[in-house]
């Protein structure tokens, strides 16, 4: 008990004295100085979950210049992101080459969910083979008829089984496969920052958590008789207003006279009859 007290008294000592506070006060700041301007650069360069999303999506889905100041181990993290979406790509042509019917993969869903779940992960580029992209999938085995020559010159019809991957609408499947992929099951968190990476992406916005935004169960009525779809709070949605703007369907600049509300798929909506968003692109 007796190394306690003198510590104790020690301590008061030094804070009793004007010059030892500041020395103390200096030593502090040497000492947490790194910690300070770590938590700096997260606070300001990714300040919030929605806006750490936009900031390392962007990077990682577009490119460019890393903000001056980042930490190495998070460059690194980044660069691994980008090589990996390096990987998904080539993987992706793979099983697009197995389509018919105009069917294709939403590359940004597929890697919206990989970023979600190996961001920051020891070699990402581990996972993103065509194993995980089989996860977005099914294959099912069909007929066709061929016609081919024979030794004579006669054209013979013959049939064949061949195989076609055909892509997954019910993203509650995608997650089945990816936890029978990976033996383990995607937490809440990491499936709605998935959704918010992906409305990120293709909207320029976060949606949150998925089926939900704060309002939508408020009506909404302007001075000027504007009827909100998604009820209150719908300005925080606009992700483009009247004018020029990238259509989120087709890619191409054009113009447009309304508004683009970004929500995730199963959002509620108000028009003149009542409806349900069903798919989000």
């Amino acid at each position: 008990m007796a190394a306690p007290a003198l510590v104790l008294k020690a301590a008061a000592s030094i804070l009793a004295n004007e010059k030892s506070r500041k020395a103390v006060g200096w030593v502090l700041i040497a000492v947490l100085s790194p910690i300070i301007l770590l938590l700096a650069f997260f606070c300001t360069t990714f300040s919030g979950g929605a806006e750490h999303n936009r900031t390392v999506a962007d990077l990682c889905f577009h490119g460019g210049a890393v903000p001056e100041g980042t930490p190495e181990e998070y460059q690194a993290y980044i660069q691994e992101m980008r090589d990996s979406f390096v990987l998904l790509d080539a993987a992706m042509q793979t099983v697009e080459g197995q389509m018919e019917d105009g069917d294709g993969l939403d590359d940004v869903r597929v890697k919206a969910v990989f970023f979600a779940l190996y961001f920051g992960a020891d070699d990402p580029a581990a996972h993103a083979g065509q194993a995980f992209v089989d996860c977005f999938v099914t294959y099912e085995e069909r007929t066709r008829t061929v016609t081919t020559v024979d030794e004579e010159g006669n054209e013979v019809e013959t049939h064949e089984t061949y195989t076609v991957a055909v892509s997954i609408s019910d993203f509650q499947q995608v997650w089945q496969n990816i936890r029978h992929l990976t033996g383990a099951e995607a937490t809440p968190e990491q499936q709605a920052n998935a959704d918010s990476v992906y409305n990120v992406v293709k909207y320029g916005a976060s949606t949150g958590t998925e089926g939900w935004i704060p309002g939508t169960d408020v009506p909404f009525i302007g001075a000027d008789g504007f009827c909100s779809p998604i009820g209150a709070g719908w300005e925080s949605r606009v992700t483009s207003e009247f004018g020029y703007r990238r259509d989120p369907f087709t890619g191409e600049t054009r113009g447009h006279t309304g508004m683009d509300l970004a929500v995730p798929t199963g959002t509620p909506v108000r028009a003149a009859l009542p409806g349900t968003v069903t798919a989000a692109q």
